[in-house]
């Protein structure tokens, strides 16, 4: 009977034990952040780091286009509940003499505190925004080219320059074409030209022709479809083939699958110069 009651006792005396080491354990403080937001490879003699923006669900209402695309879409959806999921990211490219990044991501300007996140990662992968040289810009929605300056005007990579093809930077940057603007794409103009305006000021604005040479080891590849001036940019023959394009928010299940769907759907305004078609085409055919 003592046995018996000495290994009650002992039995008790463990769970309240474990109780309190579990309660204390539940008592720390939560940890915010995530894994860092990078990843690094080789490219032939080039070192190419992935850099994370933000992630989000694209909505079905915001596509515009012939009915029947858009509501497969929908149905896909549907089937689905990821097929909309989107994320956004740049591309840190060390040459060896230079650091050059492709987008900069959203920063402030475009979907509040799920995007934004591309200088953390930046940090993360172990590099300063002051230390980058050059930034290659896709084209200019703010969630390409947002982080590259602050709400209150501030430039966020202050020795960079910046280079954007000559008809992407000549559309969203026209006060004329801008006044011509439906109401839901003039935020789209009011970004880019208080995004590109500290840089204009320093002198550190750029434009390209697509049969320019800006960098040793990387060639432009014109895509227009998305806007006007869309670029990719195509690591040279000797480096290995690898591309960067749009790095796109826009989920990849709308190009890919079936590429025809961009086609007849768009995201936002066009003028005449900037087609419904797909820009993922010429991309593919050069990594293929």
């Amino acid at each position: 009977m003592f046995e018996k009651s000495a290994l009650a006792r002992v039995l008790l005396l463990l769970v309240v034990a474990a109780g309190v080491s579990f309660s204390a354990q539940a008592e720390q403080p939560l940890h915010k952040g995530q894994a860092p937001g990078y990843f690094r490879t080789k490219v032939g003699a080039l070192e190419v780091t992935s850099l994370y923006d933000g992630a989000g669900a694209f909505q079905v209402d915001w596509l515009k286009g012939k009915p029947a695309a858009v509501e497969e879409i929908g149905s896909a959806a549907k089937d689905n509940p990821h097929f909309l999921d989107g994320n956004e990211a740049g591309f840190l490219i060390n040459t060896g003499t230079k650091l050059v990044l492709v987008d900069v991501g959203a920063g402030p300007w475009f979907g509040g505190s799920a995007f934004g996140h591309l200088g953390e990662s930046l940090r993360q992968a172990g590099y300063k925004p002051e230390q980058i040289d050059m930034v290659l810009v896709t084209h200019l929605h703010s969630d390409h080219v947002g982080g590259l300056t602050s709400k209150s005007g501030e430039r966020q990579f202050p020795n960079a320059q910046i280079y954007v093809a000559q008809a992407e930077s000549d559309f969203w940057l026209s006060k004329e074409t801008a006044a011509r603007a439906p109401s839901d794409a003039k935020p789209f103009f009011d970004a880019a030209q208080a995004i590109a305006a500290p840089y204009i000021k320093a002198g550190k604005w750029h434009t390209f022709q697509p049969n320019e040479k800006i960098l040793d080891a990387m060639t432009i590849v014109p895509l227009p479809a998305h806007t006007p001036g869309h670029s990719g940019y195509q690591s040279n023959p000797k480096e290995t083939r690898s591309s960067s394009g749009a790095t796109p928010s826009i989920p990849s299940m709308l190009s890919f699958p079936t590429p025809t769907w961009r086609q007849y759907l768009t995201l936002t305004w066009k003028e005449p110069l900037h087609s419904g078609r797909s820009c993922s085409r010429p991309l593919l055919g050069r990594t293929s």
